[in-house]
């Protein structure tokens, strides 16, 4: 009896309870985006969600379920993977929106894992089917490069977050006082 392929490290239930709590309250959205990115989402109908919420929370929109249904209607299939109503149940099922930083690190946390097992395949496959010309130490030098980036990557979109939100954060303020 041959072992089963392991599962991928995911947990769809956090991936739904940022969404939803993203849906309930738009600022949760701007607690989690220095963390989390569509790419770290393993569902990709949760990809799309998140994509379309921060595309039109950036643009300065209020949304929730009925939003971004209008704005994900066009794509096809949409509906046959619940639509609207797959939408209303993810906000209904929120929570709450305290603990969206900590959702936000675990997405992020399994993405990265499953980047590293992925990572982890191909050098197999490449180590168990490989010529003399694909010498040890050029597949250890690709391994470490594609390691590093996968860690370098995982830094970036903090830096490249703050960059971008100065400016509104300071617009803030100033209008505040």
């Amino acid at each position: 009896m041959a072992d089963a392929a392991p599962k991928p490290p995911v947990s769809i239930e956090a991936e739904q309870a940022i969404l939803g709590a993203i849906l309930f309250d738009n600022d949760v959205y701007w607690r989690v985006a220095a963390t989390l990115r569509s790419e770290h989402f393993f569902d990709p109908v949760h990809r799309l969600i998140y994509e379309s919420a921060q595309r039109l929370i950036v643009a300065g929109s209020k949304v929730g379920p009925t939003m971004i249904a209008a704005d994900l209607a066009a794509l096809p299939g949409f509906e046959e993977l619940g639509g609207a109503r797959y939408l209303h149940e993810i906000v209904s099922n929120c929570v709450g929106t305290y603990s969206a930083p900590d959702y936000a690190k675990l997405i992020r946390d399994l993405a990265t894992r499953r980047e590293i097992s992925r990572i982890g395949q191909e050098m197999i496959v490449r180590a168990n089917g490989a010529t003399l010309a694909d010498e040890a130490d050029k597949q250890i030098a690709d391994a470490e490069r594609d390691l590093r980036a996968l860690a370098e990557g995982a830094a970036a979109p903090r830096a490249a977050f703050i960059g971008a939100g100065a400016g509104d954060w300071l617009s803030e303020a100033e209008t505040a006082t």
